[in-house]
């Protein structure tokens, strides 16, 4: 009998112990205008062993959703503007195991979303054979006569309105060039906001204008040290359909794998047509383990690429790269990348390249990047370049720091899951200038945070720049003494010397910039030679000579 109510009293005390272990670690919300999100964390607290979080919106509404082990989602959308009081609780069956109550505090806006497109029937209406714009659009917000923001878009543009029954007015102040706007002829185009809803503001057409043609080749490089990832934008700055080839040469450490391309050897060759300003093609290699086993971080790859010259093109110098990199340790494809890396000068344009790739195993619905902009940037020369998935770009503010946020919004983007390699990854490039009146030694930082659906953010890796020019430039290839290029820095002129030069060899040099895109090429007529080089602008360039490579900066 002892027994019997010894095991009765230590099965409830071991069923409230069991209940009272889960409690909510954390929560946070987001206004996406429209609708208030709520994300709420457990200790690890799931419905299949019987647990739901029971919410009241402090309106007279609630909800109850099955726990996740890792994170409950709710969303809720609230009639009026006003200040409310949140009840959480966490529950086993029915009862409560714990509770949370926070303040919140709704001011409601409005959505304001038009169209950019490409006005091809010249009627000023968006319909048939028209088609939606790719390049960047800088637009002024005006509310009641004043200029109140600058916004962004690329085939679209979107504003949340504080308020409702304003009348806001969206006019363009740039877009890419080759381009000009045609409709409505005064480029302006209004809409009233209207409190929680989605309201239009029309339709912008341009027209492209452009008489001269330039295509340009972009690479984007991810060496690591158990595989290849390379991605080849290619664009051009004519509304002239143009039809070329694309070939890239992978360095001979990694064994090619998936490339949607023809391959030989290390060589892919893609053939593209239909390219305009606002059709851009982009490319990719994926590269498996090298035959020798993992690279280490801080090895160095060689891959060049090229694109066929079309008749008429006015730059012939970006149609081509050569890219030294350096093998990274981890890689994850979620990323952040900047052009050109490592030192540059107060003012320069740097090109910032965020990638993100589904790796679940279920279609990813809506995805959005935010990207707190460093302090040393100029929020105002921000401009769009590309992005490989139709979105909504908003620029939003840090109530604590006053950095500019912007938001790269893909809603319904329906990315597929790693069933579709190739297919299941998305990348955004925009530019932008560092500020003017920083010092050398000032750095500016970057990273990302990537989320889909309603997963906790991911992470992006950062990448940094320094002002100003180091005082000594290392070498980039070994074996020393083979090339050497002097003085470094060098204003007019550089000085070069091959150890091993022969009289009859094929031998040139070829100069780039840090982007990889040729600058300068000749012939190599002795032992020692010297290069003008006083036409390169100041910056940090590569010289390659017979397989050996270093690196110089132009003062």
């Amino acid at each position: 009998m002892r027994k019997a109510i010894f095991l009765f009293v230590f099965a409830i005390c071991f069923a409230k112990f069991s209940i009272a272990q889960y409690h909510i670690i954390s929560h946070s919300l987001t206004n996406n205008c429209l609708d208030v999100q709520f994300k709420v964390r457990t200790n690890g607290a799931s419905s299949s062993t019987g647990y739901y979080l029971k919410m009241y919106f402090g309106d007279g509404s609630n909800s109850i959703v099955p726990a996740d082990t890792f994170t409950t989602t709710f969303t809720h959308r609230y009639k009026f503007m006003g200040d409310y009081t949140i009840k959480l609780v966490l529950q086993y069956g029915s009862n409560g195991v714990d509770s949370l109550i926070f303040p919140l505090t709704f001011s409601g806006c409005g959505l304001i979303t038009g169209i950019l497109y490409n006005d091809i029937n010249n009627n000023c209406i968006f319909d048939a054979g028209d088609y939606l714009r790719q390049g960047g659009t800088t637009i002024e917000v005006d509310s009641s006569g004043y200029a109140i923001d600058t916004i962004y878009g690329y085939s679209t543009f979107s504003y949340k309105a504080n308020g409702y029954g304003l009348n806001y007015t969206f006019k363009i102040l740039s877009t890419t060039n080759g381009f000009a706007y045609t409709c409505p002829a005064s480029g302006i185009s209004s809409a009233i906001s209207s409190y929680n809803s989605s309201i239009s503001a029309g339709a912008l057409g341009f027209k492209c204008i452009s008489t001269s043609m330039d295509i340009a080749i972009h690479k984007f490089i991810r060496p690591m040290h158990h595989g290849f990832v390379e991605k080849i934008l290619l664009t051009s700055t004519s509304c002239i359909s143009a039809n070329g080839t694309v070939i890239t040469n992978v360095d001979s450490k990694y064994p090619l794998l998936q490339t949607g391309g023809v391959k030989n050897g290390q060589k892919v060759t893609w053939i593209y047509n239909d390219l305009t300003s606002d059709m851009p093609k982009m490319f990719y290699v994926d590269g498996g383990i090298a035959s020798t086993g993992w690279l280490y971080a801080g090895d160095t790859t060689l891959t060049t690429g090229r694109t066929s010259v079309i008749p008429g093109e006015t730059d012939t110098t970006n149609n081509t790269f050569i890219s030294i990199d350096t093998v990274r340790q981890a890689g994850d494809p979620n990323y952040i990348e900047v052009s050109p890396q490592g030192n540059v000068l107060a003012g320069s344009q740097l090109t910032y390249a965020i990638g993100f790739e589904n790796t679940g195993n279920a279609p990813a619905q809506n995805i959005h990047i935010l990207d707190t902009l460093p302090a040393n940037l100029d929020a105002n020369t921000l401009q769009m370049f590309f992005s490989s998935h139709s979105l909504n770009i908003f620029k939003l503010k840090d109530p604590i720091s006053g950095r500019v946020i912007i938001d790269f919004d893909f809603p319904s983007i329906n990315l597929p899951d790693t069933s579709f390699p190739g297919q299941n990854d998305g990348m955004v490039i925009f530019t932008i200038n560092a500020k003017m009146n920083l010092n050398n030694g000032d750095k500016i930082g970057n990273e990302a945070g990537i989320y889909f659906d309603d997963n906790d953010v991911v992470m992006t890796n950062t990448v940094e720049n320094i002002i100003g020019w180091p005082a000594e430039v290392k070498c980039l290839s070994a074996p020393i003494g083979q090339l050497t290029v002097w003085p470094n820095p060098a204003k007019k002129s550089l000085q070069l010397a091959i150890s091993n030069w022969q009289q009859g060899e094929n031998n040139s040099y070829t100069i780039t910039d840090i982007t990889g895109r040729q600058l300068l090429h000749g012939t190599v007529d002795a032992s020692t030679q010297q290069i003008d080089i006083s036409n390169l602008r100041s910056g940090m360039y590569f010289i390659q000579v017979n397989g050996y490579v270093r690196k110089f900066v132009k003062e």
